[in-house]
């Protein structure tokens, strides 16, 4: 335990160089398990970011951290750009989001590490952007299923084209979220959201996350970056709003943990907040399953419902309509092969999911997964 806690520390305090334009003394890493260390940054996706203060040779996996990560940025730039100039020609309206954005705010160009790009576009008009990403070479790897359809090229490129911001309750407030956005200057179709609602967004975004299966460090970088070059947001807005969305308490504890590790060598947290950054320090940038699983548990038992990890196990199985709609839209259309479908469900949890799976198993059978 003290070796991973030293592994930890050490990733906050190389990041905290990094955002603060400073670099690593060469002895530094002389008792600290490299291999560990890249492990843990590779899982939260900041190693890009932590090998800027490093002294590292051409050759190092850091420095090829670096230089994939600056590859990724400029390819899906260019190709950004040729997929958005299509858009303009088309007159298909396009909002860019999350990583699109924050990566300008990183101290150095490429620094932040991204698997995709998100772009909320005109939902009337996907058949068409399916059609032309076809044609410019992607496959698709999902439409039509959930509120954002994903397509694939070769070699990094990954396009999630939203045709709204969630699936879930968080949809009730930015379903007007075009009426929100303010008309770029510099293009005829392209538009951009307030340096607030941006921020709104990016929380309820997070905050998904942290209620599904965990969210990352880079969350928290995100976090500082964003408020420490905006220190002019009009925080009363933005607090009206968090609190409509019920995550007022949730921002706070997460803005107060991102500036105590990245504006001070002293990592004094409270209770609450210590409960909040384990919890993100064991989750990886994109969750886990076991912080899914327990999550899950969590919500069953705040209904206060007895058997309450045979009601998880359930829900795993018979999805609610909601989710049924997007994610299996046969059984969704046809009612009558409803009796087939948790044959379904495990079936093909068992043929594809199995690692996926036996998380799960282990998790519920662990008697301090839930407190």
């Amino acid at each position: 335990m003290e070796d991973k806690e030293k592994t930890e520390n050490t990733m906050i305090y190389l990041l905290r160089l990094a955002l603060h334009y400073e670099k690593a003394d060469p002895e530094f890493l002389k008792d600290v398990d490299e291999n560990e260390l890249y492990k843990l940054c590779n899982g939260h996706k900041v190693t890009a970011l932590v090998s800027s203060v490093l002294n590292s040779t051409p050759d190092s996996i850091w420095n090829k951290s670096t230089a994939a990560s600056l590859r990724r940025t400029v390819l899906f730039d260019y190709e950004r750009k040729e997929i958005l100039k299509h858009f303009e020609e088309d007159q298909i309206w396009y909002l860019p989001l999350k990583g699109v954005i924050l990566k300008d705010y990183y101290p150095e160009y490429g620094l932040r590490e991204m698997a995709d790009n998100d772009i909320l576009v005109d939902y009337t008009r996907m058949d068409d952007i399916r059609k032309y990403m076809i044609e410019r070479g992607y496959s698709v790897e999902e439409y039509g299923k959930t509120n954002h359809d994903s397509y694939f090229k070769k070699p990094i490129y990954n396009f999630e084209m939203h045709r709204s911001l969630f699936l879930s309750k968080l949809d009730d407030y930015f379903s007007d979220v075009k009426r929100k956005a303010i008309k770029d200057e510099n293009n005829n179709y392209g538009y951009h959201l307030s340096k607030e609602d941006f921020y709104i967004y990016f929380i309820a975004h997070n905050h998904k996350h942290l209620t599904v299966s965990g969210s990352g460090i880079r969350s928290l970088v995100d976090i500082y970056l964003y408020v420490n070059k905006n220190n002019d947001l009009d925080w009363k807005y933005i607090t009206s709003q968090l609190e409509l969305l019920g995550i007022k308490e949730e921002e706070i504890k997460l803005r107060n943990i991102a500036f105590k590790m990245f504006s001070t060598n002293n990592l004094d947290l409270t209770e609450e907040e210590k409960e909040l950054y384990d919890f993100i320090i064991s989750s990886g940038v994109y969750g886990n399953r076991k912080n899914y699983t327990i999550n899950g548990l969590r919500k069953i038992k705040e209904e206060n419902s007895k058997n309450y990890k045979l009601k998880y196990m359930y829900r795993r199985v018979f999805l609610p309509e909601e989710v049924l709609k997007y994610q299996l839209p046969f059984f969704y259309k046809h009612i009558w092969a409803r009796p087939f479908l948790a044959a379904y469900r495990v079936g093909s949890a068992l043929l594809f999911r199995r690692k996926t799976i036996m998380t799960e198993l282990k998790t519920l059978k662990e008697d301090d997964s839930v407190e």
